[in-house]
């Protein structure tokens, strides 16, 4: 008598896909050259990989200053011309920018030339009988 299996036939394992070579269709065995996938990472994508991500907002650094309050300014003019130039050189800083702070009194007449005021600081000049310029 003939007697059949209990289980059912197992179907074969499809490897590579393509092409009439069966099993390991010409990968050979293991590696990563077998495997599915990309093969090899793009020199492109490994230098991006490897850069730190940028996450999230940064804080941009607050421009520096150079602040001077009214009451300081007769130790920066010459023959009574304050200029962004001489401040600079005698704060000792290579700061970009000079603002002139309101706290403080004018006592002589003084031209500021090319320096942001704040509005307290530009009436007392002008009241000093100085000019903005």
């Amino acid at each position: 008598m003939h007697i059949q299996p209990t289980q059912k036939k197992k179907r074969k394992k499809r490897i590579g896909r393509g092409g009439k070579r069966g099993s390991y269709s010409g990968r050979g065995q293991k590696g990563q050259k077998a495997h599915g996938g990309r093969k090899f990472p793009k020199a492109a994508m490994q230098v991006i990989s490897r850069l730190p991500k940028l996450r999230g907002s940064k804080n941009r650094p607050a421009k520096e200053v150079v602040r001077i309050n009214v009451g300081d300014l007769e130790k920066y003019e010459k023959e009574g011309i304050i200029t962004r130039d001489a401040i600079i050189k005698r704060a000792r800083d290579k700061k970009k920018m000079v603002k002139i702070l309101g706290s403080g009194e004018v006592k002589k007449a003084i031209i500021v030339i090319g320096i942001k005021t704040s509005k307290s600081e530009e009436a007392k000049i002008k009241k000093a009988g100085g000019k903005i310029k």
